[in-house]
């Protein structure tokens, strides 16, 4: 892939709405949201605004080195040249190591942490922001320096996943294959990469605005129908449980234009 620096917008109180024709009111603290619009609405409005979009190239490998961990792996057909994962039980989980976040922009320095915490690798967000080359209050974790961290720090062959701006029945599907045999079999959590757009799907307690952000996914229930996100964003928002399950599908689609690295 592609070694080129993005550096993702922060995530704070203040995000600004790009898209100020969807403005709304905030959601409910604490209260789990609902889309008002469609999956293609929502990926035509990500696409209409992307601030740093991937190039196709950096898509194509990326999916690449994906379908050659499936491989490896036995998802999907492959040939499981490590070893056959069993079928996955209908829901596990991994420890709750929830970290929250130290400022307003190091959810990715705190997924990071939560992510490594699970290989046993104890680093600090201190440490973790210096590697990513950001400073509290400043600067966000770009894709690249996350997926070189859990790449070169976790010892387990992380890949990453790009997301189309509006995610495919068939992204769903292997989002959820991939999470129970990362879960179940191989014991990694997977760092998702969400973008959230006004009166889009949000993770509970997130305000009704444009989000960009990192969290960590421990674990799933109903044979990965709803995924267990841990939010570092409980020292931004009261409202933010620092465990919840969220609905797979609606998850992939919040992380539609990025994507997730497992």
């Amino acid at each position: 892939m592609n070694t080129k620096i993005r550096t993702l917008a922060a995530l704070t109180a203040g995000t600004v709405v790009t898209v100020t024709m969807l403005s709304g009111p905030a959601f409910a603290a604490g209260e789990p949201t609902e889309s008002t619009f469609s999956s293609a609405e929502i990926g035509a409005i990500k696409a209409a605004s992307d601030p740093d979009p991937f190039t196709a190239k950096e898509i194509d490998e990326a999916r690449a080195e994906s379908a050659t961990k499936d491989k490896r792996l036995g998802i999907a057909g492959g040939v499981g040249t490590l070893d056959v994962p069993p079928p996955p039980p209908a829901s596990s989980y991994l420890a709750d190591n929830h970290v929250a976040q130290a400022y307003s922009n190091y959810c990715g320095p705190a997924t990071a942490r939560m992510t490594l915490l699970h290989q046993g690798k104890n680093y600090s967000q201190a440490t973790l922001a210096g590697r990513f080359g950001i400073t509290p209050n400043n600067g966000g974790t770009s894709w690249d320096a996350m997926l070189s961290a859990l790449k070169n720090l976790s010892g387990v062959g992380y890949a990453g996943e790009f997301l189309a701006y509006s995610p495919s029945a068939a992204d769903k599907a292997s989002y959820k294959s991939r999470l129970q045999v990362d879960i179940s079999h191989y014991r990694d959590s997977i760092a998702g990469n969400v973008w959230e757009v006004p009166n889009g799907p949000h993770l509970t307690g997130h305000p009704n605005k444009e989000i960009f952000h990192w969290v960590n996914i421990r674990g799933y229930k109903e044979s990965g129908r709803y995924s267990q996100v841990q939010d570092p964003a409980t020292s931004v928002w009261s409202g933010v449980p620092a465990n919840s399950p969220v609905d797979s599908d609606k998850l992939v689609v919040m992380m539609g234009g990025r994507g997730y690295q497992w």
